[in-house]
């Protein structure tokens, strides 16, 4: 995987009531005291994890492709992670024409490329929150980078509600909003995997930068389902959501 490419006595316990607290039962309520006031300023678990965002260029005209499609729709069943498939129209020139293929997811990958010095695009490619890069079916490789990416503590949050994307962020980042398609059955009649009928999920259909944001935030998303925050020169992705 490639990075830019992981005692039960006490002494009060026998007193009466109306007798005043000895010292040991003062500091052992002090400390509960101070113990409920930090679980209460402390955000919970559940809140402070961000869903990990996996992006896969793939495409039906790639024989290469589907296991590592298979292994999204594996991720798409897992509430913390939000796959995205970017089907790439660079291999609709190869006896089959992808329908959802567009120049645009090609474009995104590219711009990916270049972040990570790498030396080309390539199919299957995963993309982990914009920070780590691997083949799109390595399970071991994947599974590596989503749990760092799930470890990470990142000053940005966004939640997605009624069609409005709401969050905060201490440092300038684009706001994305994006319409996928959860799945769907094709019967490929031609090139690579022609003859196969392909299940794909996680489409991305639309993808639209709302609004670069810094600060509190209050935007419009439309008909998106998952929204995201990404920075505009490193490309890497600080929070996520979906509805």
């Amino acid at each position: 995987m490639q990075r830019n490419v992981i005692p039960s006595g006490s002494e009060e316990s026998g007193r009466e009531a109306g007798t005043v607290p000895g010292p040991r039962f003062l500091a052992t309520l002090a400390m509960t005291v101070v113990l409920l006031l930090f679980t209460a300023a402390s955000p919970r678990a559940a809140d402070a994890a961000q869903p990990v965002i996996v992006e896969l260029f793939t495409s039906q005209g790639c024989s290469s492709c589907p296991p590592a499609d298979a292994l999204l729709s594996e991720l798409a069943h897992n509430r913390n992670i939000i796959p995205l498939a970017f089907h790439v129209d660079y291999w609709d020139h190869h006896g089959w024409r992808d329908p959802f293929s567009s120049p645009q997811w090609s474009a995104r990958q590219v711009a990916y490329v270049q972040a990570m010095s790498l030396a080309s695009a390539y199919t299957p490619q995963a993309v982990v929150n914009g920070e780590w890069q691997m083949v799109g079916s390595d399970r071991r490789a994947l599974n590596d980078a989503i749990a760092r990416a799930s470890q990470e503590k990142l000053d940005a949050h966004v939640a997605l509600d009624r069609g409005v994307a709401r969050g905060s962020t201490s440092r300038e980042l684009d706001l994305f909003a994006v319409v996928v398609q959860n799945s769907a059955t094709t019967a490929v009649k031609s090139g690579e995997n022609g003859g196969r009928t392909l299940r794909n999920e996680a489409i991305v259909r639309e993808l639209k930068r709302i609004a670069r944001v810094n600060g509190r935030f209050e935007q419009a998303a439309g008909a998106a389902n998952v929204v995201f925050l990404q920075d505009p020169k490193t490309l890497r992705i600080y929070a996520a959501a979906t509805r």
